[in-house]
């Protein structure tokens, strides 16, 4: 398929104010006639990019089938792909057939992480697909929730026709017949569950970690990313992403400067509502403010204007991003007041000669799919010891460089997310979460728990 280039020209009213024939609808427009809101980000066009593999090619008249379909579906059919230039009146599909060397469906070890639904053998049917129909629908930006959900129902009539596999272009995720019904059922009220149709890729890049969104451009809207985060707190930034990017489908933009405020309460449609809902601790605010700027995309990201996140709060960057996700989720940090016996110590030492078998392979940073963590100690003001978790991101000579992963109970001055240094020689116990998930360390933990449960049933 060719190179898209992205949506980013502006449509430039006329100078009266009039509008010609065929124009998009306004926002105003749109909203008097019920449809979802549009966000002022939205932009002039929406992009929906699909593919359908087969095992061979098909025996059927591929475009006369999708003359049907898209006479049915109200879509235009055209000869060439449509530029950036003023939206199309209508919503329009291209068809191509590249040959399957050029358009490869995936390998089995990108399946691992980029399909949905898929048994291991419909993973070995699709990557020994050797034909391909690619799709491409443009239409106008105002329209594309309506004229989005009616690709996806296309989409899965086609794909019944041909019995093929269908690749979502803008995720870059793959589909069964089955699996991909999801995607028609995530609607209420006109609004998509935006969970089941956009992709959020968290990677390691460098000593921290990135977020970032695949598929906003199916609704005219830019993806997002979040940068810099800590490894510990790289799970429910996802879920963040998930909040901006339903809170953008749902009307909310940020104001002058840029500033947005996102709530799980404010969430309009009933299942992602809940899924928050669901992640809430009791103490939690289930609010923030956070800022949106304009952003370059890197290399691998979406093909689709981009916006990063970034947090008011003050402090170095991942202590604003702790203080947010602490302000959303709630904390439910506990604090445990004991004393070193003979026992707990011996425990420590056994870790601590664990932990220190990993420290020269993070020398230049966390290993990929590795994150490790050290408790280590901090004096307070009365001159006792505090031990918190430090998520490791560099181990040398003896001097480890981390993230603090929680507020500090007795020094004020520690918050979440806070970067520090403290001594290898000195550490605690560690916890490792390997490449496959499983994990290591933590060895003091079962002592501590015991001794918390005995000062509780002391009489």
């Amino acid at each position: 398929m060719a190179a898209w280039v992205s949506l980013l020209t502006l449509v430039v009213a006329c100078a009266n104010g009039g509008r010609h024939p065929g124009a998009v609808k306004t926002a105003r427009d749109v909203a008097a006639e019920g449809a979802p809101p549009l966000s002022a980000l939205r932009a002039p066009a929406f992009r929906y990019r699909f593919g359908i593999y087969t095992s061979r090619a098909p025996k059927l008249d591929v475009a006369r089938e999708l003359a049907a379909a898209a006479k049915a579906y109200g879509f235009e059919i055209v000869s060439q792909q449509i530029g950036p230039e003023l939206p199309p009146r209508i919503s329009t599909i291209f068809l191509s057939q590249p040959p399957i060397e050029q358009f490869a469906p995936p390998t089995t070890e990108r399946l691992e992480y980029m399909s949905e639904g898929l048994s291991n053998e419909e993973k070995a049917r699709l990557t020994a697909a050797r034909a391909v129909q690619v799709f491409e629908v443009v239409g106008p930006g105002a329209s594309a929730f309506v004229d989005y959900r009616k690709a996806l129902s296309l989409g899965r009539d086609l794909s019944q026709k041909l019995g093929g596999f269908l690749w979502d272009e803008e995720t870059r995720v793959a589909f069964s017949q089955a699996s991909f019904g999801g995607h028609l059922l995530s609607w209420q009220g006109g609004i998509p569950f935006v969970n089941r149709h956009i992709t959020i890729h968290v990677y390691r890049d460098g000593e921290l970690f990135r977020v970032v969104s695949l598929g906003m451009v199916k609704f005219g809207l830019p993806d997002i990313s979040i940068n810099r985060v800590a490894g510990t707190d790289a799970e429910r930034m996802g879920v963040v992403a998930d909040l901006v990017l339903q809170r953008l489908l749902e009307g909310a933009t940020p104001d002058a400067r840029g500033l947005m405020p996102i709530s799980f309460d404010e969430v309009r449609h009933v299942e992602a509502r809940q899924l928050f809902d669901s992640l809430a601790l009791h103490n939690a605010k289930r609010r923030t403010t956070l800022t949106v700027v304009p952003a370059e995309p890197e290399e691998g990201d979406a093909d689709n204007r981009l916006l990063e996140i970034t947090f008011p709060a003050t402090g170095g960057v991942q202590e604003q991003q702790a203080h947010a996700l602490a302000e959303l989720f709630g904390d439910e940090d506990t604090v445990v007041y004991v004393k070193n016996d003979a026992d707990l110590l011996a425990a420590s030492e056994r870790a601590r000669k664990k932990a220190f078998v990993h420290g020269a392979r993070y020398a230049d940073g966390p290993p990929f799919g590795e994150q490790l963590s050290v408790k280590a100690p901090f004096k307070t003001a009365d001159g006792h010891t505090e031990w918190m978790w430090v998520e490791v991101v560099a181990w040398r000579d003896g001097s480890i460089d981390g993230i603090l992963m929680s507020d500090a109970f007795d020094i004020p001055s520690l918050k979440a997310g806070a970067r520090v240094e403290v001594k290898a020689a000195e550490i605690f116990d560690y916890m490792l979460i390997k490449n496959d998930g499983t994990h290591e360390g933590n060895e003091t933990q079962p002592l501590l728990d015991a001794r918390t449960r005995a000062r509780r049933e002391k009489p």
